[in-house]
Parts: structure tokens; sequence; C-alpha cells
């Protein structure tokens, strides 16, 4: 158990008790005056005037345990350059070009200036933590459009591209959106996707008054990248067979999704998928890849899955697509149904329907 630590009281302090003078001591543990002579409390809990601290070389044998050493003064030291310490001198205010000395106040201040010049600035840092920033936005609205990882990091590129030598890029904290969706909609159209310039300016969070700024960033970097030398790491590179294209990503995913909301078998959504890349790759309807995809649901819908006796308007609502943009689809499908479906299906399932069966309202087909 600690042992409490004593101190001798004022050598004139009677103890009221037994009348003893100058043994009364006081208990520095529990704050109590003490009667050595009687054992009488003469006072408990007494404020410790003392101040907070002590010092541990005086008592305990002369060692010293502090922790901080003495204070310093760097510029007293001479540890410190003057002109490293980051005191800004303003210039001299017009009135004080006058006076006496002006002059030379003037060209000190030049001199301070050009010297504070060399000291290290934090600028460089804070333009790479807002770049970083902008390229975290860019992937987010890339990843909202369902872009290819390839097309998110191509947008990154054409926006860092952007910032170092493109002169409008200067505004790009007033209103980052629009250079989002400016590389973004560059991106895409490099790559020939489908996504056009209303979907990317939704996605970025703009409105539909902001399409005209969103291409003049489109055009201002299309223009620089232009004009970089083929060695440069921001020309377009040929997309090649090696990976998946945003378009084959895209293909598939409208054809499972609107395959999947009309409930079609695995079998339909196997071959819709089929038809869709022969039409993709041997045709050019000119038709957004959306509305191909959403003919060729209708088409199969018609032909393998007859037996259900699909609605245009069932293809309508699970497609998305207008009724006049499915039929024309379908007519330009219809066309070219020759090399976009294969032999095995036309013998298994017979010829495709007409396009003017499109013009009833329930699509069935005569037993004979």
């Amino acid at each position: 158990m600690r042992e409490s630590r004593m101190e001798a009281g004022d050598k004139d302090d009677e103890c009221q008790n037994c009348g003893v003078r100058g043994k009364t001591v006081w208990d520095m543990t529990s704050g109590d005056y003490v009667c050595t002579a009687c054992g009488a409390v003469l006072q408990d809990h007494a404020v410790d005037p003392r101040p907070e601290w002590r010092n541990n070389m005086e008592e305990e044998g002369g060692q010293d345990h502090s922790r901080v050493g003495d204070a310093t003064d760097p510029f007293r030291d001479g540890n410190v350059d003057y002109f490293q310490a980051g005191t800004v001198i303003a210039a001299p205010t017009s009135s004080a070009r006058h006076r006496p000395g002006a002059a030379n106040a003037s060209d000190s201040y030049e001199a301070l200036r050009s010297t504070a010049a060399k000291v290290p600035s934090e600028k460089p840092q804070k333009r790479l933590r807002n770049l970083d920033d902008h390229l975290s936005n860019i992937a987010t609205v890339a990843e909202s459009l369902q872009l290819a990882p390839r097309l998110s990091q191509r947008a990154q590129d054409l926006f860092t591209c952007g910032m170092q030598s493109v002169p409008s890029f200067r505004r790009v904290g007033k209103n980052g959106e629009v250079f989002y969706a400016g590389c973004i909609y560059l991106a895409c159209t490099e790559e020939n996707t489908h996504h056009n310039i209303d979907d990317i300016v939704a996605a970025a969070g703009l409105q539909k008054k902001d399409v005209p700024e969103v291409n003049k960033v489109k055009k201002a970097v299309k223009k620089h990248v232009d004009e970089l030398p083929e060695s440069s790491p921001y020309k377009p590179r040929p997309t090649g067979r090696s990976g998946v294209t945003q378009n084959e990503l895209d293909r598939e995913r409208f054809v499972r999704s609107f395959g999947n909301a009309l409930n079609f078998s695995p079998k339909a959504i196997k071959i819709a998928l089929e038809i869709a890349t022969n039409a993709q790759e041997k045709m050019d309807s000119g038709r957004n890849l959306k509305s191909a995809c959403a003919g060729v649901i209708l088409m199969v819908a018609l032909l393998v899955e007859k037996e259900r006796e699909f609605e245009v308007s069932d293809v309508v609502e699970a497609t998305g697509t207008s009724l006049d943009t499915l039929k024309k689809t379908y007519k330009d499908l219809h066309n070219h149904s020759d090399f976009i479906v294969p032999d095995e299906v036309t013998i298994e399932y017979g010829a495709l329907a007409s396009p003017s069966i499109l013009t009833n309202k329930r699509h069935k087909r005569s037993k004979a």
C-alpha cells in the first residue's frame, strides 16, 4: 500500500487537543493536518496551496525526469532561415510611394517577393488533390451509365489531358459536371457507342440547356488530342478484338433485360443474342442500339415464343421503345432476316412473320 507523504507544519502550531507545539504535520495524500503527539486530526481535506507540478530532480535523489527539456528559440539558435519562415510583407501603398525612402521600400519588397518565390508552395499538391476528386467524379458518372472500365479510364485520361493543356479547363472548378460530361461524350464517340449526349448530360446531373457547353468541351479536347503527336499517351488507341467493346456489353445487357422482362425461355434469349450480334455486325440500319435490341426481341417473340401470342404493346412496355420506332426497326430487321437469322432457327421455327402483322392488335399465327 502506498505510504502517505508527510510534511511538517508551522513550528508555532499548537495542538488544540493536547497543547503540544511543533508536532503538527500535513498528510499530503489525504489533505489532513495531524498532531503526531496525540494523533488528533486538526483539519481534514485542506486545500493544497502548492503548484500542480513538482520537481522530480529535487525530490527523487537528484535525477531529472523532465521529458521536454529547456525552452528553445530557433531564430536565436540559428536553426531557421528567416526567408523560410513564411512571413508575407505587403506591397507599399500608393500614398507611401511619394514619401522619402519609398523607392527603397519598393525595391526591398520586390527583393523579398523574389526570395519568397523560392519557398516550396502547397499549390501543386492542392491541384493534385483536386484532380483526384475530379477523376473520382468522372468514374461515378461512368458507372451510372454502365460504361466499361476501359471507357471510364479513357474519359479520365482525356480530362487529365485537358487540365494540362486546354485553356477552357481553367473554369473547371465552377461547373465540373460540364467537363466530366464532355470527356465522357468524347470517349463514347471514339468507340462509337450508342450513348448520346442527352443520356450523358442527364447522368452528370445537368440539364438540357447545358448540352451546348458539353459539346464545346468535347470539341476543345478533341481538337487538342488530334494535334498531339502519335507517340502521345493521350492519342486514341484501337480497341482490337482482345477486349469486349462497350456496344457488346450493352447489347447483351439490353437483350437479357428485355427477355427477362417478358419471361423468355433461356433458349429464346440465346437466339435473341445471336440475332442481335448478327444484326450489329452485318447490317447498318442507323438505329439506336437499344431500339435494335427491342426489334430483335419482337422478332423472337413472334418467331420463337409465338405460342404465347405476344402483343406489340407487351414488347413496347418491356423495352421502353415507342410503338412507331419498334415497327420501323422490325421492318429493317425483316428485310435483312436472310443473313441475321440463323438457318437452324428458320428450319425449326419456320419463316419470320411479315411486318404487316404488326397492324393487328393481337399477333396470332394461323394454324395452317
